[in-house]
């Protein structure tokens, strides 16, 4: 679980955040990730937010994500930390009832997006970033989060 982490971007639109999912998955077919989750997310021009949901993890593994996901919150609200602690806590729970990305935080994280945006939440591991940054760079997805180490979120890049 080490090698876990979370990856969020931001799309125009719901067909791009799809379109950089696809091509993960592509990606991960040929061994240069593993998606273990993976959610589309969309706020409509009435400000619904939708989870599109697109994979399933192993039971724990929400840790990882109800940590990170509770970092954004956090930072959204100016107390990151104790979000954070709270999200560690919320998906170890939401391990046992929901494996995967916290629904209800991803809701959160959609009610910040501009109407007709996206954003795209990806639980991977064993990653080939250089290889991950290629794959959804064409879509022209922006980072909102990743748990990535400091030196690959830099190479990475702000936006895609």
């Amino acid at each position: 679980m080490a090698d876990t982490r979370l990856l969020a971007l931001a799309f125009d639109d719901a067909a791009a955040a799809e379109q950089a999912l696809a091509a993960l998955s592509d990606l991960a077919d040929d061994g240069g990730v593993t998606v273990q989750d993976a959610a589309v997310v969309v706020r409509g021009e009435d400000g619904a937010v939708a989870v599109r949901q697109k994979h399933g993890l192993a039971s724990g593994e929400g840790l990882v994500a109800g940590g990170a996901l509770g970092l954004i919150v956090g930072l959204a609200v100016g107390v990151p930390v104790a979000a954070a602690a709270v999200g560690v806590v919320g998906g170890l729970a939401a391990s046992v009832l929901d494996t995967g990305i916290s629904d209800s935080a991803m809701r959160r994280v959609g009610a910040t997006l501009a109407a007709g945006r996206a954003a795209l939440f990806v639980l991977v591991s064993g990653a080939d970033w250089r290889r991950v940054h290629d794959a959804v760079a064409a879509h022209g997805g922006e980072i909102i989060v990743s748990d990535v180490a400091a030196d690959l979120a830099d190479a990475l890049g702000p936006n895609l």
